[in-house]
C-alpha cells in the first residue's frame, strides 16, 4: 500500500529512577493512506536495562482517540485536537508508558501536521 509522508518528528527522552537509566528515540509519521484516509506509523528505540526496537502502523486515524495499544508495558496513545480541513491536518500525539521501576512517563508529544492533495 502506497503512502504519502505528511510530517514526521522525532523525540528523545531519557529517565532515571535509583541506579536505572532508560533512553527512547521516538518517531512518528503522519501519512494520507492510498485510500485517501489518514494515518500514524511509528518507529521506537530503546535502550537501558532491556534494548530494542519496535515499529508499526499505519494505524487509520478518524479524530481524537485514547487506546491502550500494548499491555506490557501499559502504553497509552493519545490523539487531541485533531483537525482536517481539505488540504491541511493537524494534531497533538502524545504517548506514554508505565515503566515498572520508573513509573508512568510521556515518551513523546508533539503535533504533527502538514498540507496533503
Amino acid at each position: 500500500m502506497s503512502t504519502t509522508v505528511i510530517d514526521t518528528k522525532t523525540e528523545k527522552r531519557t529517565f532515571k529512577a535509583m541506579l536505572l537509566k532508560e533512553h527512547i528515540d521516538t518517531t512518528i509519521v503522519l501519512e494520507q493512506l492510498a485510500n485517501g484516509a489518514f494515518g500514524l506509523s511509528y518507529n521506537c528505540h530503546f535502550y537501558g536495562v532491556k534494548a530494542g526496537k519496535q515499529s508499526g502502523g499505519p494505524f487509520e486515524l478518524t479524530g481524537n482517540v485514547r487506546s491502550a495499544v500494548q499491555e506490557h508495558p501499559t502504553v497509552i496513545l493519545v490523539v487531541s485536537n485533531f483537525q482536517q480541513t481539505a488540504q491541511h491536518i493537524r494534531m497533538d500525539v502524545a504517548i506514554t508508558i508505565d515503566f515498572p521501576i520508573v513509573g508512568t512517563k510521556t515518551i513523546y508529544n508533539q503535533t504533527l501536521e502538514g498540507q496533503y492533495q
